[in-house]
C-alpha cells in the first residue's frame, strides 16, 4: 500500500471513521485507477541490466600474455 490515498483511506477505516462497504468500495474504485494508469507506463527497471557472459577465453588472454612474455624473455636469455 504505497498510495497516500490509499493509505488514508485504510487509516480511516482502521480508526473506524469510514463503514467497512464504504472502504471497499473506495478500495476498489482506487485500486481500479492505479491498475489503469500502471498499464500505461510500463514499469521502471529497478536494477542494472544483466551483463553478458565473458567468453573463456577472454578470462585467459591475461595468463596467455604473461605466459608468451615469460617464454620469449627466457627464449632470449637463454640463446
Amino acid at each position: 500500500m504505497g498510495d497516500e490515498r490509499l493509505q488514508k483511506l485504510a487509516r480511516a477505516y482502521v480508526q473506524q471513521e469510514i463503514p467497512l462497504e464504504t472502504y471497499r468500495a473506495q478500495r476498489a474504485e482506487l485500486l481500479d485507477s492505479l491498475s489503469a494508469g500502471a498499464a500505461m507506463h510500463p514499469p521502471r527497471q529497478t536494477s542494472a541490466p544483466a551483463e553478458e557472459p565473458v567468453p573463456t577465453w577472454q578470462n585467459w588472454l591475461p595468463v596467455t600474455v604473461a605466459s608468451l612474455t615469460l617464454a620469449s624473455t627466457l627464449f632470449w636469455i637463454l640463446a
